[in-house]
C-alpha cells in the first residue's frame, strides 16, 4: 500500500560455529559414569576418534581412571593453556588411532611436543610410514611404490591417479588400491594411498 510505512526485513544474524557433535556410545556413557574404568575410556576413544567427535572429557576421564594414556600430563602442566586445546585434541586422536592427527600438530608446548615425538615413534614402529622421519621407510615384506589407483577415468579420458605407499612385496592375489579419503599426499608431493592384498 502507498503511504502506508513497511516494516524492514529482519537481519539475518551469522550462526556461531556449531560443534561436531559427541558421539554417544555405551563405551563412552560407560567411560563418563561412576562405574567405567580405563578400558571402556579406551574403547570409546578409539571409537570417537575416527568420527571427528571432541575427545577431551572421554580422554581427561580415562588418566582419571588409569587407562595408561601418553598424554595424561597435560592435565597438570602449566606449559598447557586452554589455547593449545586442538592441539591436545588432535595428539588425542592420534593416540586413540587416527594417525593423521599426528600430522596436523602445530605446537611449541614443550609437553605437547614431547607427547608427539613419543606418538611419531610408536606410529613409526607399527608401520604408519607418514609418521617416520623417512616417510618411505616401510616395515615388514613391504616397500615403498606408486600404482594406479584403479579410479576409473573421467569423461576427459584423464588416466587413473597414481597414488604412493608401502605396498606388499608379493600377494597370494589381486593387489586392492585405495586412494587416500582425505586427499593428503607425501611430503614429496605424491599421492597417498593404502595398499593391501585382496582376500
Amino acid at each position: 500500500m502507498v503511504g502506508v510505512p513497511q516494516a524492514p526485513p529482519p537481519v539475518s544474524q551469522p550462526l556461531a560455529a556449531t560443534p561436531p557433535p559427541v558421539l554417544s556410545t555405551p563405551a563412552r556413557e560407560k567411560c563418563l559414569s561412576d562405574t567405567g574404568n580405563g578400558l571402556d575410556c579406551r574403547e570409546a576413544l578409539g571409537q570417537m576418534a575416527k568420527t571427528g567427535t571432541p575427545l577431551y572429557d572421554v580422554y581427561k576421564r580415562g588418566c582419571e581412571r588409569k587407562a595408561k594414556l601418553l598424554g595424561c600430563g597435560v592435565f597438570k602442566s602449566t606449559a598447557v593453556t586452554d589455547g593449545d586445546r586442538p592441539q591436545v585434541e588432535l595428539l588425542m586422536k592420534c593416540e586413540a588411532g587416527v594417525s593423521e592427527g599426528c600430522e596436523d600438530v602445530s605446537t611449541k608446548a614443550a609437553p605437547l611436543q614431547a607427547w608427539l615425538s613419543t606418538l611419531k615413534a610408536d606410529g613409526c614402529k607399527k608401520g604408519q610410514s607418514a609418521l617416520c622421519k623417512n616417510f618411505k621407510e616401510c616395515r615388514g615384506k613391504t616397500e615403498w611404490s606408486c600404482k594406479p589407483s584403479g579410479a576409473t577415468p573421467t569423461q576427459g579420458g584423464v588416466a587413473p591417479k597414481e597414488v604412493c605407499g608401502c605396498v606388499p612385496r608379493s600377494c597370494g592375489g589381486p593387489l586392492t588400491v585405495t586412494p587416500s579419503p582425505s586427499a593428503r599426499t607425501w611430503p614429496d608431493g605424491t599421492a597417498r594411498g593404502a595398499f593391501a592384498c585382496a582376500p
